[in-house]
């Protein structure tokens, strides 16, 4: 009886590293951070908005998302965006930029009118700096349609805050060559959404 006892004692216990094991390799988070209202003085400039998600694959990652909310579609100089955590070192390293914009390359490719049946073609256009973006599309908005540009990092570390602030600045350039600067500073809360996944 004690050895039967043992051996599904043992059953058991392996079972539970098993099921562990699954839960682990298997359970994908994510957080959806928000922006938190607060009424300082570099906070009264809402020509910026911006979002920030943080999901799980190979490693973590984290994008902090910006739209420029002028419909003049003026040329985008540069974005900057200094994240930072309330008492450490903001860990998550800088990867790369992307920007969701309009298509224009050539508009006779059978590719390009697949995609342009139902409306204006746009992609995302990656770069390691931003300054490598593309500068005839690199704008404010299109239309009636904002470009989105994005921050995006990664860690090998979990990133588990829940929240953090970011500084952001984007210089514009307009049709008389002059620079237009908006600043603004966010401060995200986010909470953390964890599930299984078939992958």
């Amino acid at each position: 009886m004690r050895f039967v006892a043992f051996k599904q004692t043992h059953l058991l216990n392996k079972l539970s590293i098993i099921v562990l094991t699954i839960f682990f390799v298997s359970c994908r988070c994510s957080t959806d951070y928000k922006p938190i209202s607060n009424n300082s003085a570099i906070d009264s400039d809402t020509t910026i908005s911006a979002s920030a998600r943080m999901w799980q694959g190979q490693y973590q990652y984290l994008g902090i998302e910006i739209q420029i909310k002028r419909n003049d579609s003026l040329f985008v100089k540069s974005v900057s965006i200094r994240p930072a955590l309330t008492n450490d070192a903001f860990f998550p390293k800088f990867n790369h930029f992307t920007m969701y914009s309009y298509y224009t390359g050539n508009q006779d490719t059978s590719g390009y009118k697949g995609q342009y049946e139902d409306g204006a073609y746009w992609q995302d256009y990656l770069a390691d700096t931003f300054d490598k973006l593309p500068r005839n599309n690199r704008q404010t908005n299109k239309g009636s349609s904002y470009i989105t540009y994005t921050a995006h990092y990664n860690s090998e570390a979990p990133i588990n805050f829940k929240t953090f602030s970011a500084d952001i600045e984007v210089l514009l350039i307009n049709r008389h060559g002059n620079t237009i600067s908006h600043r603004r500073h966010f401060d995200f809360k986010g909470e953390k959404k964890c599930q299984f996944s078939a992958h």
